[in-house]
């Protein structure tokens, strides 16, 4: 699971699943209807706290006796016309009809016309719902869709479940080389024009900094000391990748918050991030982690900061490895609780 989702937890719970929940009955009933892949992203795994998925399903009555009659595939104008009005039950069938043709979510006018859609607020919920479901399965999305989804994210014209759903396509494509610029000013969008806390948490836990300018830096920086621990979490887990030129501000910048800092969640990242900042200098900057307060107070800070050190010491220097190991540990010790 992936390390820098962790600080979403209770987010699905928090922001509705809306239309999508209802829209996945009608799926799970019709075995003419394909069934729909889950979200996929990929990054290390979290230590502390599991990772929601923003996706359709999470509503699964028993299927009929009487099998449905299947449905044509809804297409291109068509489906978007279908749509823009569309109730529960006609975005529903809409949804249905056009996971029949999946291979139009190839076509770069049909994806333009499900991104305008999702964009725009006279719509419904539901239409707007079904429409980023069916970008989140779409091949091929480019930089300029990338920007459009930014968009949408950071309107504060659109409903909240609306501007989440569009952040959870830019978490999935976080993961693209390709898209690396273009996902990370559209992160930096929604991540200063959230919906929620969580929305931002969630954002930041997808942005990777290794090509963010020192301008955009400096702004991930100042989450650090914002009012949701969740928040300063994800800032801190998003600065662990920023740039080697930079590292020896984002290092004062992570050094500062943790001095400060009194959750042990939001302590444990900026830990971890200066395990990953420091580099051949890691060991110093978790010598001084060692003496804050926070660190102080908290036994399990203290057990991470020391196996952290004592991995240095043995003469590990992967960052990864050291964290597996040390979660190893804390397992092993839960487990003789």
């Amino acid at each position: 699971m992936d390390t820098r989702r962790k600080a979403v937890v209770g987010l699905v719970v928090v922001l509705p699943l809306g239309a999508l929940a209802l829209l996945a009955r009608s799926e799970a009933q019709s075995p003419s209807a394909p069934t729909p892949t889950a979200a996929t992203s990929t990054a290390p795994a979290p230590t502390k706290t599991p990772t929601p998925t923003l996706q359709p399903g999470a509503v699964r009555p028993a299927a009929s006796a009487a099998a449905p009659r299947p449905l044509e595939p809804r297409k291109g104008a068509d489906l978007v016309s279908a749509l823009r009005t569309a109730d529960t039950d006609a975005a529903r069938e809409a949804y249905l009809r056009s996971l029949g043709d999946r291979a139009q979510l190839k076509d770069a006018s049909l994806r333009d016309a499900l991104l305008g859609l999702a964009a725009d607020p006279s719509s419904t919920p539901q239409a707007r719902a079904v429409a980023l479901d069916l970008i989140r399965r779409a091949p091929l999305l480019d930089a300029a869709s990338v920007a459009k989804l930014g968009a949408i994210a950071a309107a504060s014209d659109l409903d909240a479940d609306t501007r989440t759903r569009a952040i959870d396509v830019l978490h999935q494509l976080s993961t693209r080389d390709d898209l690396d610029a273009a996902v990370g000013r559209a992160l930096l969008a929604a991540i200063a024009s959230p919906p929620s806390a969580d929305a931002r948490a969630f954002a930041l836990d997808a942005l990777r900094t290794s090509a963010s300018s020192d301008a955009e830096l400096a702004s991930v920086g100042g989450f650090l000391a914002d009012g949701s621990p969740l928040v300063r979490a994800s800032a801190a887990r998003a600065l662990a990748t920023s740039p080697a030129s930079a590292r020896t501000t984002v290092a004062g910048q992570l050094e500062g918050a943790l001095a400060s800092e009194n959750d042990q969640n939001a302590a444990g990242a900026m830990i971890e991030s200066l395990l990953r900042v420091g580099r051949a200098g890691a060991d110093a900057l978790l010598a001084q982690a060692a003496q804050e307060q926070v660190v102080q107070q908290n036994a399990g800070l203290q057990r991470q900061v020391a196996d952290y050190r004592a991995q240095l010491a043995a003469g590990e220097t992967d960052p990864t490895r050291i964290q597996n190991e040390h979660a190893r540990r804390e397992q092993a010790l839960a487990a003789q609780r």
